[in-house]
């Protein structure tokens, strides 16, 4: 059968129905079939619960001693909070729980049962299978597309731009190359020399040679 715990907010009240002041108390629930009744149905005690301004206070309830959804068979169940000193501390009126999330985990655990009831290996050990197959097909495509190759093709790149950058390699042959035609201060020396000879020709007398 599916175990259960259930999260429960209400407030502590004294013996004159006043809230109580905060601090940590240790409480007693109890599960009855009716509002009335003063037979449990289950039983749990907490130690320190940690109550709150105004009396309030949250628990998780099942942590000790399981719930479960058969409980709540003819739900709604009320439970019923007091201290176990009878101090005089509890809860007014009883609270009302339904149990619908343990009922759901009930009946999830019989359906479960049932679908694995005729095959011994059942439906999690076929489902492991599938994993197992998926991992298997996961491995075999990384054996064939390792990242190695790439990353060797990588390096083999930056070599070559290495090389290329490098203070003997074509780029830098090419940068002399083009200083010596562009001249240091940019300009191309062989074509403003031509230009200057024909601007001089153009502008000298007649019969005077330009030499």
């Amino acid at each position: 059968m599916t175990v259960g715990m259930s999260i429960v907010a209400a407030t502590l009240l004294d013996a004159r129905q006043a809230p109580v002041a905060p601090g940590t108390y240790d409480l007693r629930f109890r599960l009855h079939a009716t509002a009335q009744s003063a037979a449990s149905l289950w039983e749990e005690r907490l130690r320190r619960v940690v109550v709150g301004p105004a009396g309030g206070f949250r628990v998780v309830l099942g942590m000790t001693n399981p719930l479960t959804g058969a409980m709540f068979a003819q739900a709604p169940r009320w439970l019923s909070v007091e201290d176990p000193g009878d101090g005089g501390l509890h809860v007014a009126p009883r609270i009302p729980l339904l149990g619908d999330e343990l009922r759901l985990a009930d009946e999830l655990d019989r359906r479960i049962r049932e679908a694995t009831a005729a095959d011994p290996a059942g439906e999690l050990a076929r489902l492991r299978a599938r994993v197992r197959a998926l991992e298997d097909r996961v491995a075999a495509l990384e054996e064939r597309t390792s990242v190695h190759p790439l990353l060797s093709q990588i390096t083999w790149l930056g070599r070559r731009i290495d090389a290329l950058e490098g203070p003997e390699g074509p780029m830098a042959r090419f940068a002399d190359e083009l200083e010596d035609l562009i001249g240091p201060d940019g300009d191309i020396p062989d074509l403003t020399e031509r230009i200057d000879a024909l601007e001089r020709r153009a502008v000298a007398p007649q019969g005077e040679s330009t030499g």
